[in-house]
């Protein structure tokens, strides 16, 4: 198979990590950390929970959504700018520091089935009463918040609704009204139903189905459905009003179904791995990686549940002690303990929502991502799921045909962009060299910008070319799937004692051959040639394991292969691509999924780990 990836490490000796800016990786907000948004029949409120004071929206905002019609009742837009609410009569969005309103819908929005706010506060999304072929029916209604203009009406039944957390997307529930017999039959087919923002174009629609393929039918009366912006099973959270959060895949597969038993309100805390259901009598706290609640905060009435900005702490609304209906609880999710204060001289709290954190599109995969167009260059991809950098090694070359180094290290942004300074290095350890620290050149090769538009895809600009495509690469030149349960973590391998050179590993796939499974591996070590230049060395192949890691090691071995002549960073042709085989045998040994040593061509061995993303 042709390779055509590529890949770059950085320097790990000395203060060269030390001197990476760390940019924030959360948007500030003007709203406190300690302040949440309550709504009530009549108003809607910023209430700080530290001081128990409240400030009103303004007398004619209406803060009346009920807590299980929507994932987020009342939206906070991630920079911290808006706050958004809506009722039966509209919707409304305000300047959460002036309180002055900056965006309105009038139109009745047909209440309580569903709708949600775009991350940029520009579109509202709703299921609405809307006139299709001269007939009103329960469809889908996507408006212009600044205009209240309609920008698209769909005629889908649809249930709930939910914008992803990039604004380019919404997930509607909603039934499919083409499988008329099942409904003749009195059973409720749903659709799940990926829009467009920008036009209301469907892109997706798969059917709700079991684990077995087995497609579901109602009526189970679901009231919602939440994005949690991940990849794989748990792409979407969706509820009923009688008692059931389950967890259903990209393809509308339930992988989980936990009992919530008259469940009112879900709210997901800031990574989508943990749902907080009220529940009527108790907010409760779902893991939705296990399918399991794990734990149950009883209060007596639970109207509404919100997760804090930093996930410590679970606000709900309603009757706590036979304390008022305006009361607000605050509970320690490490401990379960309780403290309350009465928020409003309002008689009901019905919404509580804590002022969220930024969430990004799914974390981009880890691994190696290429230009298609431009085989034999490419970039190796890491950014961490807890913090948002990115650590991205770029495999191209100078115009004269040679290898280059370049890193680019930043932090991804609320529209999951990141940007920074492409680095060059030189002169570290060679291959069989004694070691020697590398030197780099801080934006040698101009700047780098890197949005991820997907899980999957990518558009990058650098410095002197036109913007371009990327995407994941498919080690087989096909397709890409899990690899076997024995492979190592998918990453930046290094040593410590080596800072400048290191290993990027990517094994994909489950191959079956003779009775035997063997992962598909992808190795590239970034290192230099004796005269300082930095030299790429890529190994492939297959590699199996009897057991999982502390039974039978994983071996993986393959010649080195070395790559020059390809096309440069900035744009053009290149010299000619040139693959240069016979650099010797490199054989890893994986002792663990995070643990390793390899041995190089010439006989020496090298304890290596997983390099952390700073």
């Amino acid at each position: 198979m042709q390779f055509s990836l590529s890949s770059g490490w950085r320097d790990r000796g000395g203060a060269l990590l030390a001197s990476l800016a760390t940019a924030a990786v959360f948007a500030t907000s003007p709203v406190s950390a300690e302040t949440v948004m309550l709504g009530s029949p009549s108003a809607l409120y910023s209430f700080d929970t530290s001081t128990g004071a409240t400030t009103a929206f303004g007398a004619a905002v209406r803060g009346n959504v009920t807590g299980w019609a929507a994932p987020r009742p009342i939206r906070q837009i991630p920079d911290g700018s808006l706050v958004c609410t809506a009722d039966s009569s509209g919707a409304y969005c305000f300047n959460a520091s002036t309180k002055a309103l900056v965006g309105a819908v009038s139109t009745a929005l047909s209440m309580p089935y569903g709708w949600d706010v775009s991350q940029d506060g520009k579109r509202l999304v709703s299921s609405s009463v809307v006139s299709l072929n001269g007939s009103n029916v329960q469809g889908a209604k996507i408006v212009n918040l600044q205009t209240g203009a309609d920008i698209a009406s769909l005629g889908l039944e649809t249930y709930a609704v939910a914008v992803s957390p990039s604004s380019a997307t919404a997930s509607l529930l909603a039934m499919d009204v083409s499988d008329t017999s099942a409904i003749f039959q009195g059973k409720i087919p749903y659709l799940i139903a990926t829009v467009d923002l920008s036009n209301g174009a469907i892109t997706k629609s798969v059917p709700l189905k079991a684990a077995d393929g087995t497609r579901l039918y109602g009526p189970w009366a679901l009231h919602g459905i939440a994005d949690t912006g991940s990849a794989g099973a748990a792409n979407y959270v969706i509820w009923n009003k009688g008692g059931t959060v389950m967890v259903v895949s990209a393809d509308g597969i339930v992988t989980k179904s936990v009992s919530a038993p008259g469940v009112n309100a879900l709210s997901l805390n800031q990574d989508g791995t943990v749902a907080f259901a009220a529940t009527g009598t108790k907010a409760q706290r779902i893991s939705l990686s296990s399918g399991t609640v794990t734990n149950d905060y009883v209060d007596g009435q639970v109207t509404s549940a919100s997760v804090s900005n930093a996930g410590d702490i679970l606000y709900t609304a309603g009757p706590i002690g036979g304390l008022p209906a305006s009361t607000v609880g605050t509970w320690s999710l490490a401990t379960g303990a309780l403290s309350s204060r009465q928020a409003t001289s309002d008689a009901a709290i019905t919404t509580v929502a804590a002022v969220p954190a930024v969430r990004r599109l799914a974390t981009p995969e880890v691994g190696w991502w290429w230009e298609p167009a431009n085989g034999g260059t490419g970039f190796s991809i890491e950014c961490s799921s807890s913090n948002g950098r990115c650590f991205i090694g770029d495999f191209t070359y100078n115009t004269a045909g040679q290898a280059v180094w370049y890193v680019t290290s930043c932090a991804l942004t609320t529209s999951n962009t990141c940007t920074g300074p492409i680095d060059e290095y030189r002169n570290g350890i060679s291959l069989g060299g004694a070691y020697q620290a590398p030197t780099a050149t801080a934006g040698a090769g101009g700047t780098m910008s890197v949005a991820f538009t997907s899980s999957t895809t990518a558009t990058v600009t650098v410095t002197g070319r036109p913007s371009f495509s990327i995407q994941r690469y498919a080690i087989n030149g096909t397709s890409i799937s899990a690899p076997p349960a024995f492979a190592p973590q998918a990453g930046w391998w290094w040593s410590a004692d080596e800072g400048g050179r290191g290993w990027f590993v990517e094994t994909q796939n489950s191959v079956v051959q003779s009775g035997t499974t063997y992962g598909q591996a992808f190795v590239a070590g970034y290192m230099y040639e004796t005269t300082g230049r930095p030299v790429w060395y890529i190994a492939q192949g297959l590699y199996t394991s009897v057991g999982t890691f502390g039974g039978s090691i994983p071996l993986f071995e393959a010649t080195l292969t070395e790559f020059s002549g390809g096309p440069p960073l900035s744009g053009g042709a290149g010299t000619g691509l040139v693959v240069a085989g016979g650099r010797g045998m490199a054989t890893i040994q994986f002792t663990s999924a995070t643990t390793g040593s390899i041995r190089l061509p010439n006989g020496r061995s090298v304890a290596i780990t997983r390099f952390a993303v700073p």
